[in-house]
């Protein structure tokens, strides 16, 4: 099955979703998005949730990576390397910590030859993306952020204590309250804030619902191919001038299909993704291909190389009248999040007549805390437990 398209964009998710809705803006550009996983599930939009959606084969890759000598109790040395499988992609399963890069890194960038990368270049760009609720609970720099943009970002609400008190507790040791995504990072000594993350109304916004979901996905000129495996990029020329014409995919029944492009490919397949399917396609260093029998198209020893990631240790401890117990946070997520085995409540809900009285009310709550989140956005579920930082 050979399709032809103005663009083909592969992986729909934090990069992804955007360029195949903007390029698709132009009704007479044909655009095919092709993304291994499906539409995410309703849990996806619930900020406590984006654990669950982890070491999920439906939604994450589930990879696994070498620590480098970090992490000396992780078994056999490997850390997860969590990556969505869906639309929306990381986006979908990410703690929505929503950081901007250091305006420094950008100007260095410009200055080392990246034409168009400045700090003040690219401002506008980030600005027209972001839609900023207003907070009293944060300080921003108004001028380098705006409120009209599909990406809802916020802060969560109410706030909890000990965020508010992490950030008293830096202002005491000498760190600034301030803008972390500002223009200025406040020197030094940086700044303490309250989070900004990619929610509205307490839901994840990640770029399937901020620039796909609705309009955009049902428009006649987009063709999403959802649970499409990319195999290989189809290439065109020599060593010398190579172009990529099109994407050969795998469908969801095993067959193979392919995805011409008139005009460009645009790999967007996030910071595993993208180099592994160049080195399918034979881009990347010779002598690793032969070994496993792809043949080098063009050899380029830096691909699949130098990614750097970190390790997230959860650290609990008492905190009378400050802390949030997980519990807490598990009733707040509503009754499903409390059954069995690892909850109080039956593993299946026809069950619930028979649960004794505390049992009732404990799942009345939950049901309460679910309606109050899903209906105002306020709540322990309209957060990761990302709150605070410096």
């Amino acid at each position: 099955m050979d399709e032809e398209y103005d663009f083909v964009v592969v992986g729909a998710g934090s990069a992804g979703a955007v360029i195949a809705a903007r390029l698709s803006e132009d009704p007479s550009c044909e655009v095919a998005l092709i993304e291994a996983g499906d539409r995410p599930p309703a849990i996806e939009s619930m900020p406590a949730a984006c654990s669950a959606l982890q070491l999920d084969p439906a939604t994450d890759w589930m990879y696994t990576a070498d620590a480098g000598g970090a992490g000396l109790g992780l078994r056999e040395g490997r850390m997860m390397v969590p990556r969505g499988k869906m639309l929306g992609g990381s986006s979908g399963l990410n703690y929505l910590a929503y950081v901007r890069g250091h305006p420094g890194d950008f100007d260095s960038w410009a200055a080392q030859g990246a034409t168009g990368w400045s700090y003040d270049e690219v401002l506008p760009h980030f600005k027209k993306s972001e839609g900023l609720s207003p907070s009293g609970d944060i300080k921003v720099d108004t001028e380098a952020h705006s409120t009209e943009g599909p990406l809802g970002v916020s802060v969560r609400a109410p706030v909890i204590s000990g965020a508010q008190e992490f950030i008293d507790a830096a202002a005491a040791a000498g760190i600034p309250t301030g803008d972390y995504n500002g223009r200025d990072r406040g020197g030094s000594t940086g700044v303490a804030s309250l989070l900004q993350t990619t929610t509205r109304n307490g839901k994840r916004s990640s770029t399937y619902h901020a620039f796909l979901e609705g309009e955009a996905e049902h428009r006649a000129n987009l063709t999403i191919i959802t649970r499409a495996q990319a195999a290989r990029l189809i290439l065109d020329g020599d060593a010398s001038s190579q172009v990529a014409r099109g994407v050969e995919y795998r469908t969801e029944n095993g067959e193979i299909a392919t995805a011409m492009a008139r005009k460009e490919v645009v790999l967007s397949a996030g910071a595993v993704g993208s180099p592994q399917l160049l080195l399918l396609s034979g881009i990347g260093p010779r002598d690793e291909l032969e070994v496993t029998g792809v043949p080098c198209r063009l050899d380029l020893p830096e691909v699949g190389k130098h990614l750097k990631d970190h390790l997230q240790v959860a650290l609990f401890f008492p905190a009378p009248g400050v802390g949030v117990s997980v519990s807490e946070v598990a009733i707040s997520m509503g009754p499903d999040a409390l059954r069995a085995p690892a909850g109080p409540l039956p593993a299946d809900p026809a069950d619930d007549e028979s649960l004794p009285p505390e049992l009732q009310g404990l799942k009345s709550e939950a049901e309460r805390r679910l309606v109050e989140w899903f209906t105002t956005g306020r709540g322990l579920a309209s957060s990761s437990m990302y709150d605070s930082a410096s």
